[in-house]
């Protein structure tokens, strides 16, 4: 007789290993079926979802209500939204006539130049943000001053805050000009439209034609602003905070930084080779100590690129009508 047969172990144990091996290979398939299956299920879910968010929307009564229901819901949002930023705005600039506005401006100018020779920061020549025309000429009228007015005060706000940063220098600054110097109606936040000669449109494309619920430029106007700096890197982070926390105590503006680059001075690397001699420092009242080394890394100044984007609210607050 086998000792395979004599030892009742061995056979029960492959029995068992075998009967495991089947269990688990049945458990395997049904998994893999079942996933199979709920993978399938879950596109077929995705695809009538998305079929329906294509679908033209049913014109009837009731459809029709709850479009204008969730409209009026977006307008009240956009309108808290308003009224939640307004707080963390600067008041409306007080009106202005074009010679205020130029005595005004005079006046920044003079103002941000000798903070400048105080704090030690060097500004481009004839420093005037970027508004030099108006201290030659008047602004149009009274509602490009007021809102040229306006953007004054978030320029000076800009240049403090690098002034105050402790920055070596303002290379550059230009701004692009806001959107009623462009002869866009004020409030607007946009540029005038060229005109185009009138075109009937045709059915099809009519009907297909989404028209907007709500543009940006209703509710905000963007003012360009582009700043070069120079100075070592805890200024320039102390500028880039300065300008991210706004509240409206200390910041009443608020500024999107859109493009930031910063590069190295100097552009040949550290000069290790940097010849240090020893001299021995006494501070009054501590002990005396000898000066061997100084800061190399981190000692470099940098050059920031900053494009950013002055957001004023427009006003009076946007309204839109709802349509079926």
């Amino acid at each position: 007789m086998s000792k395979g047969i004599q030892n009742k172990f061995l056979p029960v144990f492959f029995g068992v290993v075998s009967a495991s091996a089947l269990g688990l290979g049945y458990l395997a398939y049904s998994a893999s079926r079942d996933a199979s299956t709920e993978e399938a299920a879950y596109k077929e879910a995705k695809n009538d979802l998305d079929a329906l968010e294509r679908a033209p929307l049913s014109r009837t009564e009731d459809n029709a209500k709850e479009k204008e229901a969730r409209v009026d819901k977006y307008l009240a949002q956009v309108d808290e939204l308003h009224r939640i930023l307004g707080e963390y705005q600067a008041a409306p600039a007080e009106a202005l006539d074009p010679e205020a506005f130029q005595k005004k401006l005079q006046k920044f100018a003079t103002d941000i130049n000798k903070a400048a020779k105080d704090n030690n920061v060097a500004l481009p020549d004839k420093f005037d943000f970027d508004m030099g025309k108006y201290l030659s000429n008047f602004a149009p009228n009274g509602d490009i001053a007021r809102a040229l007015g306006a953007n004054l005060e978030a320029l000076n706000f800009i240049t403090t805050a690098a002034l105050e940063s402790g920055l070596r220098s303002v290379d550059s600054f230009s701004r692009e000009e806001i959107a009623i110097e462009k002869g866009a109606p004020a409030g607007s936040g946009t540029a005038p439209k060229k005109a185009t000669a009138s075109k009937k449109p045709d059915a099809k494309q009519a009907a297909k034609a989404k028209p907007s619920l709500l543009e940006e430029s209703d509710v905000i106007e963007r003012q360009s602003v582009r700043m070069i700096v120079t100075g070592k890197h805890n200024s320039v982070t102390a500028l880039l905070e300065a300008l991210a926390n706004t509240s409206p105590e200390k910041a009443p503006h608020l500024v999107t930084i859109r493009n930031l680059r910063i590069e190295n001075e100097v552009k040949t690397g550290t000069l290790w080779t940097l010849e240090v001699k020893a001299e021995e420092i006494k501070p009054e009242g501590q002990d005396p100590y000898i000066l061997d080394a100084v800061y190399v890394l981190g000692n470099q100044a940098v050059r920031a690129y900053l494009d950013m984007d002055i957001v004023r609210l427009n006003d009076p607050k946007p309204s839109a009508g709802t349509s079926n």
